[in-house]
Order: C-alpha cells, then structure tokens, then sequence
C-alpha cells in the first residue's frame, strides 16, 4: 500500500469543502438587517417579505403575525421559497 501524506489530502479536502459550502449556502452571502415591527407590516402590505416563524408548530399555533409561515428550525433552508423576490424576515417570541 502507498503512503500518501496526511496534510496535502486534508488541504485539498478542506479546499472541496470551502467550495461546496460557498455554493451550497448562499445565504451566507447577504447581509442581515434588522427591522422592526412597522417595517415588516410595510414589507408585508406591499408583499415584499416572506415572513417566517422559524420555532415549533405548538409556539407558532398560540402566537404568530397573520401572514407569517411556520417553518421549524429543522426544516431550514429547505423550506424557503425558492424565487427570490422577497426578503426574508425570521421573527421569534422575543428579542436574540
């Protein structure tokens, strides 16, 4: 069996791995703004955001904005929409 040294391949690994997660997670590329509550109503009457309630379904069942979507933390980013002509906004019970 040929030895291969360990540092080129965990280069060239972490290099595939930089590549991938800089396709595969575009929205790290935008950046975050925080609003509050009268811009996101704006946002919302001008249909301009998609509003996400990220927490469990019981949370978003006793309290959540009427318009908003319920899309658990497991579930992200597989359930944003994929057009992309609205901002989206994540709001929880409280201030992070």
């Amino acid at each position: 069996m040929k030895y291969v040294p360990a540092l080129p391949v965990a280069r060239i690994l972490m290099l595939g791995l930089l590549v991938f997660l800089a396709f595969a997670c575009p929205v790290f590329s935008a950046d975050s703004v925080e609003v509050n509550a009268a811009q996101v109503k704006e946002m919302m009457d001008a249909n301009t955001a998609f509003v996400v309630f990220p927490l469990s379904v019981i949370e978003y069942n006793n309290l959540h904005i009427k318009g908003s979507v319920n899309i658990p933390i497991e579930q992200l980013p597989a359930g944003l929409p994929d057009d992309k002509k609205h901002a989206l906004v994540f709001y929880c019970l409280g201030e992070t």
